[in-house]
């Protein structure tokens, strides 16, 4: 039984390798994401390389600021 400093911790919950939602046609800035990530736990990579200037996030949404090419490929690792 647990006396009064125990402490349960839980991992939060942690999407990898996630494929963000969104038109890939050289013109579209937007993707969205299944989830909204925690603060800070977003890693956004494009054609394998880790973005950390080239987009922003608002709730589950990013907005690049180049709109990739119909041929990249995006992934997203995060946590939620």
């Amino acid at each position: 039984m647990a006396g009064p400093d125990y402490h349960e911790y839980h991992a939060a919950p942690r999407t990898a390798n996630e494929v963000p939602t969104g038109l890939m046609n050289g013109l579209n800035t937007s993707f969205t994401l299944n989830n909204v990530p925690n603060p800070g736990s977003l890693q956004l990579f494009l054609n394998g390389l880790e973005q950390t200037e080239w987009y922003t996030l608002s709730g589950d949404t990013i907005t690049f600021k180049v709109a990739p090419k119909a041929t990249d490929q995006i992934s997203a690792k995060y946590t939620y």
